[in-house]
């Protein structure tokens, strides 16, 4: 048998053709018999669990030896996340050199959310690499929430409406609800009320419906 780093050079490969796949590439690769990188021809590969093992003979000597290629290790990262005004303890699994971004998306639980801070040891940031985030903060995207106050004269009432991110709502303009077609007085984003214009349903902090003006309803 060759010499070279146990578990890479072989001279037998009888033991990947079970489920190897024939790839025609090539690749520059470090030869453990050459000692230094040289083109290689790529034979076949095979899934081993969340690896692949890559047949592979080096154009300069001839040898064929395994390239083994696995993903980084994974890590648990706490997060804690937010559904309206209920917060809730979890966790993710990234790969430990993954960057996250402030503003990164991510599926969990079939719902999607959201970063919107990134804790380290030294105080919060706006990217880190895993092995460095101590906690993660995210909020729900997948759906918004909008605050609905009715005013009927000098009585008010609320609910909440749980609508797509993208429904657009406009202020000063009739709108149809369950309880008939009311008039958008006003709408807040949090920052302050608009009297006219167009907000999407991510954006609104709350609906402010009034009776439908006279002048405005249809005989």
């Amino acid at each position: 048998m060759n010499d070279g780093p146990p578990g890479m050079l072989v001279e037998s490969t009888d033991d990947l053709q079970d489920g190897l796949v024939e790839v025609e590439e090539d690749v520059l690769y470090a030869c453990p018999m050459c000692a230094e990188s040289t083109i290689h021809d790529l034979l076949g590969e095979k899934n081993i669990g969340k690896g692949v093992n890559i047949r592979a003979q080096c154009t300069s000597c001839n040898s064929v030896h395994v390239i083994e290629l696995r993903p980084p290790p994974a890590r648990n990262i706490r997060v804690i996340l937010s559904d309206d005004r209920t917060s809730t303890r979890s966790t993710i699994e990234v790969d430990i050199d993954e960057e996250l971004f402030v503003r990164d998306e991510f599926g969990l639980d079939g719902k999607r959310w959201e970063i919107t801070r990134i804790e380290i040891p030294s105080g919060d940031v706006q990217k880190a690499v895993a092995h460095e985030i101590r906690s993660l903060w995210a909020r729900r995207t997948d759906i918004a929430r909008v605050r609905v106050t009715f005013t009927d004269y000098d009585h008010s009432e609320s609910e909440v409406w749980v609508v797509d991110p993208d429904d657009v709502f406009e202020a000063d303009a009739p709108i149809e609800t369950d309880r008939g077609t009311w008039w958008v007085r006003a709408i807040h984003s949090g920052r302050g009320r608009i009297l006219g214009g167009k907000m999407k349903a991510r954006k609104v902090r709350r609906l402010f419906l009034h009776r439908l003006p006279r002048e405005k309803r249809v005989a």
